[in-house]
């Protein structure tokens, strides 16, 4: 695609101080092979960046589908893809984290995909694979995957579902640029920004669609950074759990109308039984569990 033509889809990652090169030169050659050609990288650099990484943008920064743009300081992934998204000359976004591995046909099949169904966000199946690029596992079983079909043609059951399991693995996923800047696109004070996105785009009644091949090969910590992540989680759950016991009479006061700004900040943190599960006292975890669902129902009601 030359310069100045405005492209189908635009990929959109960022990079930051401790993007891996190596994985992150995979990560473009699996762009630069891609079947589909009628498409643009979007680089966001969040910050300062080591002398390798920054040489190596510098050398692909000459080709012509491929726009690099820079934050000043670290402001974080969310930030970032909202940068990316508003810079994007595509109609569709694809999103992709700096060390994964695009299939060949990725972009050709969720392209036509969407195409097809007019969907507004569409979602693939995943590979996990280790630091040597070796195949471990698939994400979803066929199974699961119909069960996603079903799940997707009634929108308060796939609400349900994702509020306690983000099942949606975010760099596999393409959705239409103009329908998530309608929602704000990513929230940048939240964690996980993307588990936010989805329901909030379940809310504004936009449309998902799977694809059961794999599309995209995540790439999974080794053993010590994954025991060190799941400690981290786990504190951060507790955490959470005592948080939501305090607020609990405040929200429940809070009422209808505010909804949405109490729902989104709680089922993001994925904290509705999880956090209270790891504190032994299940029971709670039903209450709020029974309580958003009562909640719901009455939002969906009165939209």
């Amino acid at each position: 695609m030359e310069r100045g033509m405005k492209p189908l889809v635009s990929v959109v990652l960022s990079v930051y101080k401790n993007t891996n090169l190596e994985f992150f030169k995979q990560a473009i050659d699996s762009l630069l092979t891609q079947t589909f050609k009628d498409f643009e990288i979007v680089l966001i650099i969040d910050g300062e960046i080591p002398f390798p990484l920054k040489e190596y943008i510098n050398s692909i920064q000459k080709k012509d589908f491929i726009r690099v743009f820079k934050n000043p300081v670290n402001k974080g992934l969310a930030f970032s893809l909202n940068k990316g998204i508003k810079e994007a000359r595509g109609e569709y976004i694809a999103r992709m984290d700096d060390d994964e591995i695009c299939v060949p046909e990725r972009l050709e099949v969720q392209y036509r995909v969407m195409e097809e169904t007019g969907c507004d966000i569409c979602f693939s199946n995943s590979c996990f694979i280790d630091a040597c690029g070796r195949r471990l596992s698939i994400l979803y079983s066929n199974k699961f995957i119909e069960e996603l079909r079903n799940l997707l043609k009634d929108r308060y059951k796939f609400l349900k579902k994702i509020i306690v399991d983000n099942f949606i693995m975010h760099p596999s996923v393409m959705f239409k640029k103009e329908r998530i800047l309608e929602i704000s696109g990513y929230n940048e004070h939240l964690k996980p920004h993307d588990h936010e996105l989805w329901i909030k785009a379940i809310l504004h009644n936009l449309s998902f669609e799977v694809i059961s091949e794999p599309l995209i090969h995540i790439r999974v910590p080794q053993q010590k950074d994954y025991k060190s992540r799941v400690n981290k989680i786990r504190s951060y759950f507790v955490w959470s759990g005592s948080l939501i016991r305090r607020q609990k009479r405040e929200i429940i006061n809070a009422g209808r109308n505010y909804l949405e700004k109490f729902f989104l900040e709680i089922a993001c943190r994925k904290v509705l039984c999880k956090a209270i599960i790891l504190q032994k006292t299940p029971l709670k975890g039903l209450y709020f569990l029974a309580w958003l669902r009562d909640y719901l129902i009455g939002y969906r009601t009165t939209r």
